[in-house]
C-alpha cells in the first residue's frame, strides 16, 4: 500500500484560484456598498438640513446631490431620482445601479434604492 505524501498540486491550485476569486469579488463589491453609504449620508444631510424639502423640484434636487457626489468622488447615475408629491407630503425616490468590473467583460451589478420623506 502506498503512503500518501500530501495534498496534490491540483488541490493547491484550486484553493489558490478560489482565494483569488473571493478577493476579487471583495474588491468589486465593497466599494459599491461604500458608495451607497455615502449616497445615504448625502441624502440624510440634505433632507435634515432642509435644503431639499417638499417644494424642491427634481431638477434642483439633482443639482444639489450632484454637487455633493462630485465632492465625495462618487459616480452614481441620477436618472432614477424623482420627487413624488402625495396627499400626505412629498417623497424622494432614488433607484440606481452600480456596476463594477469583475473579470474581463463580466460585471457585478448592485441595485440600490433610497426613499426619504420630505418636510412640507
Amino acid at each position: 500500500m502506498k503512503k500518501q505524501d500530501g495534498i496534490a498540486s491540483l488541490s493547491v491550485l484550486l484553493a489558490v484560484f478560489a482565494f483569488i476569486v473571493i478577493i476579487r469579488i471583495t474588491f468589486a463589491v465593497v466599494p459599491m456598498y461604500y458608495d451607497d453609504k455615502v449616497v445615504e449620508t448625502i441624502l440624510d444631510d440634505l433632507v435634515s438640513s432642509g435644503k431639499i424639502d417638499g417644494r424642491t423640484s427634481t431638477r434642483k434636487a439633482r443639482d444639489l446631490i450632484r454637487i455633493r457626489l462630485d465632492r465625495n468622488q462618487v459616480e452614481v447615475d441620477l436618472e432614477g431620482l424623482a420627487i413624488r408629491r402625495t396627499r400626505n407630503g412629498s417623497l424622494l425616490f432614488w433607484d440606481y445601479e452600480h456596476r463594477s468590473g469583475f473579470i474581463s467583460n463580466i460585471e457585478l451589478v448592485g441595485r440600490f434604492q433610497h426613499q426619504k420623506e420630505l418636510a412640507k
